[in-house]
């Protein structure tokens, strides 16, 4: 399963007269895919495997307009995991165990360069704020981590009456860096 929407970054009608140019938008993708196997071993025993990959992208893609903030950026998350459980039906009792291992990575990059918005708020008559970086230059941010999750857990559904069930579980987490 995928999506994508393409969105204008909206500006005022003020806007539309000084910076005619100005046409900021944000593109953004994803994309999920899940691979199962399931195994019946008798009519009490059930093993279920999944493999799963997720990823998103969002763009922020830079204008020409000279009164407007240059912004560029670019953030990635993938995710990759696999997932198994084995589920035991006993008399009342329906015990469910299983571990889900995930890694994570995000990459990020953007760089924004807030002088033309400066300049544009001092042509309108605007209080703003100065933000720069080094040597009046773009702000710049670009890093790329990779890290995951080890996930086990027990849970048993138990038919205490006929008409009322109780649902008991165990999950310990446990962060595992994987840089």
């Amino acid at each position: 399963m995928s999506d994508g929407t393409n969105f204008q970054i909206p500006k005022t009608s003020q806007g539309d007269v000084l910076r005619p140019n100005l046409n900021s938008f944000q593109r953004t993708r994803s994309q999920n895919v899940i691979v199962s196997w399931d195994r019946t071993f008798s009519n009490k025993a059930l093993l279920q495997t999944s493999f799963y990959q997720k990823w998103s992208k969002s763009r922020l893609l830079p204008n020409d307009d000279p009164l407007g903030a240059k912004a560029d950026g670019k953030r990635t998350v993938a995710t990759y995991g696999i997932k198994s459980d084995v589920t035991r039906y006993a008399g009342r009792h329906v015990v469910k165990s299983g571990i889900d291992l995930v890694m994570l990575r995000p990459d990020e990059q953007l760089s924004y360069l807030s002088q033309p918005w400066i300049d544009y708020t001092h042509v309108i008559g605007s209080d703003h704020i100065h933000f720069r970086g080094p040597n009046r230059g773009p702000v710049v941010f670009d890093q790329k981590r990779t890290g995951g999750q080890v996930s086990a857990y027990v849970q048993d559904n138990v038919q205490l009456t006929r008409a009322l069930p109780a649902d008991i579980g165990f999950k310990p987490g446990d962060r595992v860096p994987v840089d």
